[in-house]
């Protein structure tokens, strides 16, 4: 064995009981622990008793394992690891065994009063905080294995009825040993004896200079921590309502907190160096179904003509002017579609087909074939239907898109197919050109949703054709035609 082995095993074996003292005797003894653990080629029970002159104590032995497994296999145990500790390091298998014993260390530096932060061993500060929660989170209390009896930690004894270890006033037995002339003070965990008031009337003794001062001397010398001051009638340190003395700490608002403040914002604000800066919420996310304009503290969505805002503020509805304007076209026929309306007589049917007939008159956007004989004629769709709509330009569209027109499939007795063409008039070189990617057709049980996937840029004019099929004998049963009027902002 090297002599500078030997030197370690008697630092070990010299600092071993003095882990029940100060902090700082704690330090020094894991330090020292710690690099008996990193010179160990086996981590476990048997290579540290066969390795250490005197069988170590549980914080020591543990720290000799931290220190030995970290040494060969480096870790991140995760910051979450104490709420684990029960489930991962209660059997025999102990895995991973160097956040199992960094865990424990941190739970008996609980029990010896050390303090949580602050290790002495050089960490990562991953494992580092991992210790320090197993620690913060430990409770007082040790349940012994296979009995009944529940210990406290030095200081503290079981109460039955709150399930939870208190306090022990050593003062209340007999004086706790202190002298005649000496008062025994509680404190949490321990007691101390202190001298009895040996001053005369209005006089008290200052314990840190063991001399008699005036009582109300005292109280003025008496220093507050940050945020509190001395109330001079009672004699006792009393939280300072920041936010009442100063009105300008604060950019906007001002929360007292026990001892100290908080500065918060108004809702559409958020703190950027101690300043509240206005959120851009247009920014942020699709807020808005169509436009969306920014204010301070909020936002405003707008919509494109033809349309207004919904009782959610937020999304745009269609204006129905037929419907609300009723002599707006006069003694023409009115006819509306999204973002807008049209007065005509609807559209002319193209050659070999009229006006699909309606009750009471005519469908003025739904054309019939013709009776025809020749082939040509009977290999045309039995129905055209056409549509116009508006959209704005660059319109914010929901992750699945929009629904343009429905198509009906429910009466059909026939499986069905769908066939997709557009044509662009644009109206400006600078337009990004609408394509056949930008739409999609979604089939469901009883109908075909037409679906604009992406937003279109203005000003053009679409045309999009679509052709429902019958998949038996692949003849088109149905055409629609729909003129999409994209519009500048």
């Amino acid at each position: 064995m090297s002599k500078n082995w030997m030197f370690w095993i008697l630092l070990y074996g010299s600092f071993q009981i003095s882990f029940a003292s100060s902090n700082s005797s704690i330090d020094i003894a894991m330090t020292h622990c710690c690099n008996i653990g990193s010179h160990l080629d086996d981590c476990s029970d048997k290579g540290i008793d066969k390795s250490v002159v005197n069988p170590p104590n549980g914080l020591c032995r543990s720290t000799i394992k931290f220190c030995c497994e970290l040494s060969k296999i480096p870790r991140n145990c995760g910051q979450n690891f104490h709420e684990q500790f029960d489930q991962r390091c209660r059997g025999k298998t102990n895995e991973p065994k160097a956040c199992c014993e960094g865990c424990k260390i941190g739970k008996f530096l609980s029990a010896l009063n050390h303090t949580c932060d602050n290790l002495p061993i050089n960490l990562s500060p991953s494992i580092s905080q991992m210790i320090t929660n197993c620690c913060t989170t430990a409770t007082p209390r040790i349940v012994r294995k296979n009995t009944n009896s529940i210990a406290c930690k030095l200081g503290y004894k079981w109460n039955r009825n709150l399930s939870k270890c208190e306090d022990i006033n050593e003062c209340m037995i007999a004086n706790n040993g202190c002298y005649e002339d000496q008062k025994c003070e509680n404190l949490v965990g321990s007691y101390r004896c202190i001298p009895k008031n040996i001053c005369r009337d209005g006089f008290e003794l200052d314990y840190e200079t063991m001399e008699c001062r005036e009582w109300q001397s005292m109280i003025f010398d008496t220093i507050c921590s940050n945020g509190f001051k001395m109330n001079n009638s009672s004699g006792i340190c009393e939280d300072i309502n920041e936010c009442n003395e100063n009105g300008n700490l604060c950019d906007q608002m001002c929360v007292n907190t026990i001892g100290s403040y908080k500065c918060m914002c108004r809702r559409g604000y958020r703190i950027v160096d101690d300043k509240c800066v206005d959120i851009d919420e247009c920014k942020v996310s699709n807020v808005c179904s169509h436009y969306c304009m920014n204010v301070k503290g909020s936002f405003k969505c707008k919509c494109p003509n033809g349309m207004r805002i919904g009782k959610n503020k937020r999304t745009c509805e269609d204006i129905n002017e037929c419907e609300e304007n009723k002599g707006i076209c006069g003694k023409k026929p009115c006819r509306n579609f999204i973002g807008g309306y049209s007065c005509d007589n609807g559209v002319d049917c193209p050659e070999n087909f009229k006006h699909h007939p309606t009750v009471g008159g005519r469908n003025t956007t739904k054309c019939i074939r013709k009776p025809c004989e020749t082939s040509s004629c009977k290999l045309l769709p039995k129905y055209m239907t056409f549509k116009t709509l508006k959209f704005p330009s660059n319109m914010k569209l929901p992750k699945h898109g929009i629904p343009v027109f429905n198509i009906r499939t429910k009466s059909l007795k026939f499986e069905v197919d769908f066939k997709m063409q557009i044509k662009v008039l644009p109206k400006s070189q600078n337009v990004k050109i609408a394509s056949i990617n930008d739409f999609s057709i979604k089939k469901q049980p009883s109908r075909a949703l037409v679906m604009l996937m992406k937003s279109l840029q203005g000003p053009q004019t679409i045309i999009l054709k679509v052709d429902m099929i019958n998949k038996n004998n692949l003849k088109v049963m149905e055409a629609f035609e729909v003129k999409i009027i994209v519009e500048n902002e």
